[in-house]
């Protein structure tokens, strides 16, 4: 991305760590590549917008910037225990409103 375009680089390590866990739980059967692309999309959504909140991006956010397809439902997928079983319990605690 042009320099020009960059904003505001508060919180973008926060996007990119946030969507690379999402994407982690939400398309397990996706290789790492993914993971690491799709956080990179929503990061680069992030620098283009002044402020924290205003750059937070949704999923349809995130597929404007991607190039790959994102099966895209703007509600949380759900998340089976058994999947969140191997991770840290903080990440647990995160996504336990959309545990099945």
């Amino acid at each position: 991305m042009p320099a020009a375009r960059v904003r505001d680089t508060n919180g973008a390590g926060d996007v990119f760590h946030g969507a690379y866990v999402y994407s982690f739980l939400a398309y397990p059967d996706r290789t790492w590549r993914d993971h690491f692309e799709f956080a990179r999309a929503a990061s680069t959504f992030k620098v283009q917008r002044l402020g924290n909140e205003a750059g937070l991006p949704t999923l349809a956010d995130i597929a404007a910037i991607w190039s790959k397809p994102i099966p895209i439902s703007l509600a949380m997928p759900r998340i089976s225990r058994s999947v969140l079983a191997t991770r840290p319990e903080s990440v647990m605690r995160l996504a336990a409103p959309w545990l099945k």
